[in-house]
């Protein structure tokens, strides 16, 4: 059983990590901002930590979360009348954070500080502009 005192400070890290997150997915007026982030964080370590509880491994629910994720960040990739993608970015933090939940969930607390601050850091690293030949 996982106790109360655990859940909630399990919860207290997936909020403080998810608001950073989708903070800064908001900052850059993207969609999946902080709600979204904290949701999907919050849930993926409740899955991965009930799955150690009652199934004494987290394996299969870990593969779960990642295929369910994989639908949700999907739904929102657009791909424009130009042929222009967008979203794909907020997509794969959506399943970051989903792995971030997961870390959470199985007590690897400084894996996931560590993951978030690589998100974001990832998130805002300059984009070198290849201009096309014409």
């Amino acid at each position: 059983m996982i106790s109360i005192e655990l859940f909630l400070f399990n919860l207290f890290i997936c909020f403080l990590l998810g608001y950073l997150v989708g903070l800064e997915r908001e900052h850059k007026q993207k969609p999946a901002g902080v709600g979204t982030h904290i949701i999907i964080i919050s849930s993926s370590m409740t899955f991965s930590s009930i799955s150690l509880v009652f199934l004494g491994e987290s394996a299969r629910v870990i593969a779960a979360i990642i295929s369910g994720i994989g639908f949700l960040g999907a739904g929102i990739i657009f791909r424009e009348k130009t042929d222009k993608i967008t979203n794909l970015t907020t997509a794969a933090t959506i399943w970051l954070s989903a792995s971030i939940g997961i870390l959470i969930g199985l007590g690897y607390y400084l894996h996931a500080f560590i993951l978030t601050l690589f998100e974001l850091i990832a998130l805002n690293v300059p984009h070198l502009s290849l201009k096309k030949n014409n």
